[in-house]
């Protein structure tokens, strides 16, 4: 069948996708390429996103919201930034269609998620099916689907207008290459230090299988291990953007205890300058800590430590399992309540 048009959350059998747009028959990547130029691209994500459990694969691809996180091809070995991975990149120079499809499994064929707008990609350290420390290349990418109906012929000019309207939309959003502050650490030639960075991600990925109302819990019994008191987990609806409360001793005759404030963000997808700035303006307190298993973009980073802004501090995955090691917080409790 020759398709002319996509409908949104509509189903296509994938050889009738290949045969319209002329496009490989297999592969989770499929550029389409005249003359040596790049005119579109497909790409197919799994239906991970509905039950992802740690035994299975936690850096599995992840709608959140309207953001796809996607890593690139490949269960064990180090990724490159090569070939079908490298023309992805190419939206960020020249707006050009990227089709989102999600394969659930089913008899229906590929659901149509929209079109992917890239934001960012960073090179992320993981470990592979065989528990050796790989580098992995993950891909940002936001799902637009306001549209209904989007016409072949018109997928250029819609794209074009769909990126323009959102990178005016969001003008301070960071785009293009994310650096991460643990990227070379798997290359450290200190043998004991890769051993504990294979457990530090170990961690990590368990993080990444329990659950967001977990892991706020989670985050409690880490904060009253560390010292403080009074702490709670506030009510699922109407917490104002703040997810744990705790007093901590400021054991000083000029001070009293303070309140701090927690927000959690059980992401794998990188927080951005607006979420720390709208967490901030949640504060009742004199500063906020928000904690997620993802990273924070250097834009979230700079907004934290804004000049006459109440400080909020930063705890990005890596540095949340490591304090979950230190404090040996049974992780196990948190993943077990998840089934």
């Amino acid at each position: 069948m020759q398709i002319t048009e996509f409908v949104v959350d509509q189903y296509y059998d994938n050889h009738d996708l290949s045969k319209s747009l002329k496009i490989q028959n297999v592969g989770g990547v499929r550029p389409k390429i005249i003359d040596g130029r790049l005119q579109l691209i497909v790409i197919t994500t799994s239906n991970d996103d509905v039950n992802i459990s740690f035994a299975r694969n936690p850096y599995a691809d992840r709608i959140e919201g309207d953001i796809l996180v996607y890593t690139a091809a490949g269960l064990a070995g180090d990724q490159s930034l090569s070939g079908v991975n490298k023309r992805i990149i190419e939206q960020y120079e020249r707006p050009l269609p990227i089709f989102g499809f999600m394969n659930e499994g089913s008899d229906k064929g590929r659901r149509f998620l929209g079109l992917l707008e890239l934001i960012r990609h960073y090179q992320e350290t993981q470990i592979d099916g065989k528990r050796n420390l790989r580098q992995a290349w993950v891909f940002e990418f936001r799902i637009h689907r306001n549209f209904k109906l989007l016409p072949l012929e018109l997928a250029a000019q819609m794209s074009e207008a769909i990126i323009r309207e959102s990178r005016e939309r969001l003008p301070d959003e960071e785009h293009g290459e994310l650096q991460l502050p643990n990227a070379k650490v798997a290359q450290l030639h200190d043998q004991q230090a890769e051993i504990d960075f294979v457990s530090l991600q170990d961690v990590r990925s368990k993080l990444l299988a329990v659950n967001p109302y977990s892991f706020e819990s989670l985050i409690k019994d880490a904060i009253e291990r560390n010292g403080f008191y009074n702490v709670s987990v506030t009510k699922k609806s109407g917490d104002g953007g703040i997810d744990v409360n705790a007093c901590f001793d400021s054991s000083h005759y000029f001070a009293q205890d303070l309140l701090v404030q927690f927000q959690a963000k059980r992401w794998k997808h990188s927080v951005g300058r607006k979420e720390v700035a709208e967490f901030r303006g949640s504060l009742r307190s004199a500063f906020g800590v928000m904690v997620t298993t993802s990273y924070y973009t250097t834009q979230a980073q700079q907004e934290s430590q804004s000049i006459g802004q109440k400080p909020v501090v930063l705890i990005d995955g890596i540095r949340f399992s490591e304090t979950i090691m230190k404090l040996k917080v049974p992780l196990d409790k948190y993943l077990q309540t998840d089934k």
